[in-house]
């Protein structure tokens, strides 16, 4: 659901010739630093002391090695965040610079089924370079069996009622890939 929406968005965005502002002659204002609300940075930059991974045993496919990390990437809101991370290396590495990196979904417990991750050996066998696939982001379900859509919704409105700037779900959600 959410991956159609963002999607969609993306498509509209891309397909409108014109802003708001170039069709009405409004001169668009400058943003400076200061305007820019800073509890996202501060999310991302405060210290993690639940942050830890472990290395499992790596297994290879088709001149692949993947290498399974047990990663706790934060508490949130008294949570802890637990992930598999899977790190594919090609055995030809044509590009040592950079790492293609991809956040999935997934439901907490357990290592996500071994279909998800085909497509993850075949590009990197494809490309010679280094994949990463962070899976279980959000770490979901969440309060009474939400996902998603839904869990993203429920944090915004917790936010609003309390004004506590760490609950949306987006922060923990972005740090995770961090």
């Amino acid at each position: 659901m959410l991956t159609r929406i963002v999607t969609s968005l993306i498509l509209a965005i891309s397909c409108t010739p014109l802003t708001a502002a170039e069709k009405t002659n409004i001169p668009a204002r400058p943003t400076t630093a200061s305007q820019i609300p800073d509890a996202f940075f501060k999310y991302i930059e405060r210290e993690e002391p639940a942050y830890q991974w472990e290395i499992h045993d790596s297994f290879s496919h088709d001149g692949v090695t993947a290498y399974p990390v047990e990663l706790t990437s934060q508490t949130w809101q008294g949570m802890t965040w637990k992930h598999w991370l899977y790190i594919f290396e090609p055995d030809n590495v044509q590009i040592n610079s950079k790492v293609l990196l991809f956040v999935t979904g997934g439901s907490n417990g357990g290592q996500p089924d071994q279909k998800r991750l085909k497509p993850a050996f075949l590009l990197a066998k494809t490309t010679g370079a280094r994949v990463a696939l962070l899976t279980q982001v959000p770490n979901q379900p969440l309060f009474d069996g939400k996902k998603e859509d839904d869990l993203i919704t429920e944090t915004w409105l917790r936010y609003l009622k309390t004004g506590d700037e760490n609950w949306p779900l987006l922060f923990p959600m972005a740090k995770s890939a961090v």
